[in-house]
């Protein structure tokens, strides 16, 4: 692993390809769901487009994704594969290309808009806004659901609440019996389907796609940085243990992050073991 790299490091981050992250991050959308119903009806009152009418259309597509990639250094160099799960995109990659400086802005020059504020923390516990479990629940308008698993793991020493103009997150933070109040043992964050996460790894060998309650889940490991983005804050924050992600409710509108387990295998029963907690 090329620990040069800012994603694996503690080093000052590059900011100029971390910008441009974030920006593909924030602004990534996936198609609506298709009016069938319409297109049927259409198709049996007018002929079917040509095969190669509708192959030359992916075509044009395929040409334009590329130009747009390939003109920028930073997307060409880091995304490598993207995966969505619940709230949160995985971006796989390696950053090769130090970006170029941008030309200093001149009098004819329009000003750049406002940047958002940027933390870049380094422990959970550096989180903004702690509250208590009640009122992050009212934040998130649902029931904060707890693991019940390790025997007596009780309720969390911290909690943390967000609220981004796109959704609201919850940190929930249990420190290690007995030792120093900064001992950080297991991190969740639960986050709602409005919000926009986004997690910088380096390679494909981070991350192993498992279940949880027979549902989609992703397993990171390693170093890497998880960010969250909002018009007007973003939270970066190290990570230095493994990570698991999941679905939770119906349709999965919450999403579950566990970090901290000694192993896929605790992780899982740990998520497996989740229970609400009172109401919102």
């Amino acid at each position: 692993m090329n620990n040069d790299l800012h994603i694996n490091t503690t080093e000052q981050p590059d900011e100029s390809w971390e910008t441009t992250v974030r920006d593909l991050a924030r602004d990534f959308t996936y198609p609506s769901t298709p009016d069938i119903a319409r297109r049927t009806s259409q198709r049996l009152v007018r002929p079917r487009r040509p095969v190669v009418g509708v192959l030359k259309v992916a075509a044009v597509v395929l040409l334009a994704l590329t130009v747009v990639i390939a003109s920028v250094p930073e997307a060409r160099a880091f995304v490598v594969e993207i995966i969505r799960i619940g709230a949160i995109q995985i971006f796989i990659g390696q950053p090769t290309v130090t970006p170029t400086a941008k030309p200093a802005a001149t009098g004819t020059q329009t000003a750049n808009p406002p940047q958002p504020t940027r933390l870049d923390l380094s422990s959970a516990l550096e989180m903004p806004n702690e509250t208590t479990l009640e009122e992050a629940s009212r934040l998130l308008k649902t029931s904060i659901q707890l693991p019940t698993y390790p025997a007596g793991i009780g309720k969390p020493d911290h909690v943390y609440a967000q609220q981004f103009d796109r959704g609201a997150m919850a940190t929930l933070v249990w420190l290690v019996p007995g030792e120093s109040p900064d001992h950080v043992w297991l991190t969740m964050d639960v986050l709602n389907d409005r919000l926009v996460a986004s997690k910088f790894i380096e390679n494909d060998g981070q991350h192993q796609s498992v279940k949880v309650n027979k549902m989609a889940a992703e397993w990171l490991t390693g170093v890497h940085k998880v960010a969250f983005f909002g018009k007007t804050e973003e939270i970066f924050r190290t990570v230095r243990g493994n990570v698991l992600i999941w679905l939770v409710g119906q349709y999965g509108k919450l999403t579950y992050r566990l970090e901290g387990a000694s192993s896929l295998e605790e992780a899982i029963r740990i998520a497996e073991s989740l229970q609400a907690v009172g109401t919102p």
